[in-house]
């Protein structure tokens, strides 16, 4: 059974919400005020759960916690099969640095190996994945009003993913 609709849903669902963040301007799904989208794509491979809005829940796998204090702005989630996988954006009052260290700490922690990592000072990158395949983890940490916006994407076979 292909995965490849299920995942091209998600990626179009993805996309919409990443023109919702009007360029880190306040009026973002994350802002006051601004509609929540709450929905799920069904198909014959899986789902897809999208989520935005100031009640967003971040789907992750539970050794992969939302860094302390994150205000969830957008969630995606998937599930297909015996895999799944999700981004969620959030804003913290941390700088892009911390928060990428955090996640390569739970990261090694998982028995992840590093496999790119990315300095440019207001933008930091990190991503890592199981040595031979399967599980995969990325995050993104832009510099932002004193804090950082960033994005974290993962990818796990032969699990669901956790609301935390």
């Amino acid at each position: 059974m292909s995965r490849a609709p299920i995942l091209a849903a998600a990626m179009a669902a993805l996309g919409l919400l990443a023109g919702c963040d009007q360029g880190g301007q306040p009026g973002g799904p994350g802002a006051s005020g601004a509609p929540a989208v709450n929905a799920t794509i069904k198909g014959e491979g899986g789902e897809v759960k999208v989520t935005s809005g100031a009640a967003a829940a971040a789907s992750l796998p539970a050794d992969l916690p939302l860094y302390p204090g994150a205000n969830v702005i957008s969630n995606i989630s998937a599930q297909g099969g015996d895999n799944a996988g999700g981004t969620t954006i959030f804003q913290v009052k941390a700088k892009p640095a911390a928060v990428v260290e955090f996640y390569k700490q739970k990261a090694v922690a998982a028995g992840l190996s590093e496999t790119t990592a990315f300095n440019a000072g207001e933008r930091v990158m990190f991503s890592a994945a199981k040595p031979g395949g399967g599980r995969a983890i990325s995050v993104v940490a832009t510099a932002q009003d004193g804090g950082a916006q960033v994005q974290l994407t993962w990818t796990e076979p032969g699990t669901e993913p956790a609301t935390n």
